[in-house]
């Protein structure tokens, strides 16, 4: 177990030493040459080495304040039962919580003397390279056996949090903590399940979950955590019930350095099972203006004759396009959407804007965005079973749930290109724009349809009988 264990602690550099990046450049500006061959040698020189010293700041971060700073949704980021970490783990107003910590660790591992003793004394040697994961400055305050103790007690309860929310084990944990959900209370338990696993800034570095997964379960909590993945992409609306998602594999391929970043990966991987997302992430972009012009709303859609269909799957990839005539079919993914899934929505949107080298949710997000200004676009995807409203909310609520998600980029990929192109060639069409004006503006009732089809059979009898009267037999 030792040596896996230092395996886990190898699959990053410690950097609890490194020098921040202000002083890295101050040193590198001072060491510039002043001739102008040697300068441009030099800077060369810099930017790879600071290119290379960024990718090895990666770390835990905060969220963006272009986030934080947001009226709609700020609060979204903040825990409102418990911490996880230490970048919350004073705030007077999460402290009952942790009274549950020792409590729901001591379910989690009924060998406490075991599993406990054995993660602490394991985390205990590697608690300056389990530090550097984090913002420099916000773990001073810890001794190195208090923060093994935050690791411990925090690890165990995202852990028992994934039991908690995942069908293979959700059953067995309805029992084991049964206690605890009726003193807290559904709706309280199901914060708790929210800030234990998605919020940005409420993360444990993934080898602490990974080392008590190891302790725990035979096959190192695999299975658990590759049905907690596939559960929270699939919205537990999974059709086939099949787990689709295999975390060995992708951890035998990518270390996440937090859970948020598993699941991030593991929507990546499963949109782009080939790998094309690293040419498309990377290349052409649009702005957020050019994105926003280019979509139309469902209602908008509607009147061009474009009509909405569920493709019958979450993936941000189903977004598809289909003719049919003078009439186009729009195929979107099934999205849920409550206060609850805004959080998620709203983390996973930080995470991505904080690294900048995915935008895979926040594309979908903005696309999604684009279709849904008024309730009457919330009522016709609600019709089609593409919108699940969770909490029963009226069509004003989930509007107000949509806009008030924040999205502060400046570009976002070219995914849905094709599909926007399609969409414009459609619309610009005179005659299918004709067609669709006479449908949806002059047959939008059964007895207006009728009055036009009784209409036709008028005009076609009639000119059968000035034919007979014409050349008669």
């Amino acid at each position: 177990m030792d040596s896996s264990c230092s395996e886990l602690s190898n699959k990053r550099p410690i950097l609890e030493d490194e020098p921040t990046f202000s002083e890295f450049k101050d040193v590198a500006i001072n060491a510039l040459p002043k001739d102008e061959e040697s300068f441009n040698v030099a800077i060369d020189a810099l930017l790879k080495q600071s290119k290379g010293h960024l990718h090895w700041k990666h770390k835990i971060a905060r969220v963006p304040l272009l986030l934080r700073n947001s009226a709609s949704n700020s609060t979204d980021y903040n825990p409102r039962m418990v911490s996880i970490g230490p970048y919350h783990h004073a705030k007077p107003e999460l402290q009952a919580a942790e009274k549950l910590k020792p409590v729901i660790a001591n379910l989690i591992a009924p060998e406490r003397s075991k599993i406990l003793y054995e993660f602490y004394s394991l985390v205990l040697p590697r608690v300056t390279h389990l530090k550097s994961h984090y913002e420099k400055g916000s773990t001073n305050k810890y001794s190195d056996e208090d923060f093994a103790t935050m690791m411990l007690w925090d690890g165990c309860l995202v852990l028992a949090m994934i039991e908690a929310c995942t069908s293979l084990t959700s059953n067995d944990a309805g029992q084991k903590y049964k206690e605890e959900i009726q003193c807290l209370g559904n709706h309280a338990f199901g914060c708790f399940i929210s800030d234990a696993l998605f919020l940005m800034e409420n993360q444990l570095p993934f080898e602490v979950l990974q080392l008590l997964m190891m302790l725990k379960y035979e096959d190192g909590g695999m299975s658990l955590m590759s049905a907690f993945v596939d559960e929270e992409i699939y919205w537990n609306y999974n059709p086939n019930r099949e787990i689709k998602v295999d975390v060995k594999s992708t951890l035998e391929e990518e270390q996440p350095i937090h859970l948020l970043e598993l699941l991030t990966i593991s929507h990546r991987r499963i949109n782009f099972p080939n790998k094309q997302w690293i040419s498309s992430s990377s290349t052409q972009k649009y702005s957020v203006q050019e994105m926003y012009s280019y979509f139309r709303s469902i209602s908008e859609l509607k009147a061009k004759g474009i009509f909405v269909k569920c493709s019958n799957s979450p993936l941000a990839t189903s977004i598809k396009f289909k003719y049919f005539f003078f009439f186009g079919v729009l195929y979107l993914p099934y999205i849920a959407i409550s206060p609850e899934s805004r959080i998620f929505i709203s983390n996973y949107i930080a995470y991505e804007l904080s690294r900048r080298d995915t935008d895979l949710i926040t594309a979908k997000t903005m696309f999604m965005k684009s279709l849904i200004n008024t309730s009457n676009d919330v009522k016709e995807l609600r019709s089609r079973r593409i919108l699940i409203n969770e909490k029963s909310s009226s069509d004003e609520e989930v509007v107000s749930v949509i806009s008030s998600i924040t999205i502060c980029t400046t570009s976002v990929s070219k995914m849905y290109e094709k599909v926007r192109d399609q969409i414009e060639d459609h619309c610009n069409s005179k005659v299918k724009k004709w067609m669709a004006e006479l449908i949806y503006k002059n047959l939008n009732s059964p007895w207006a349809f009728i009055a036009f089809l009784a209409g036709i059979v008028v005009v076609v009898m009639t000119c059968i009988q000035a034919y007979f009267a014409a050349f008669p037999q």
